[in-house]
């Protein structure tokens, strides 16, 4: 199968261990050098929010309030990856067939 569309497999891998050393690279310059982040992001004032206290409590203090609604996510969750799987089936087989 030589068609445009298909990729090495080694070449995928490469791609995906260079996204996780850029992607791991980049959160530790904003977690340990905030102020070396900010030159390469949109500025200090969103790089020092990584070691703001009140701005973390503000976004930890929703998760009591969803504690109770984790059933019904986890629910939904698995039944969108059941729909996916059902889409990539039909589609798979309306192409191939």
């Amino acid at each position: 199968m030589t068609t445009a569309t298909s990729m090495n497999p080694s070449l995928f891998r490469v791609i995906c261990i260079l996204h996780s050393v850029i992607a791991l690279t980049s959160g530790t310059l904003m977690m340990f050098y905030t102020e070396k982040a900010s030159i390469f992001g949109p500025g200090s004032e969103i790089a020092s929010k990584l070691k703001d206290r009140e701005f973390h409590s503000f976004f930890a203090g929703g998760i009591e309030d969803l504690a109770y609604e984790w059933p019904k996510q986890a629910l939904g969750d698995i039944a969108l990856g059941i729909s996916w799987v059902f889409f990539l089936v039909y589609s798979w087989r309306e192409k191939y067939d």
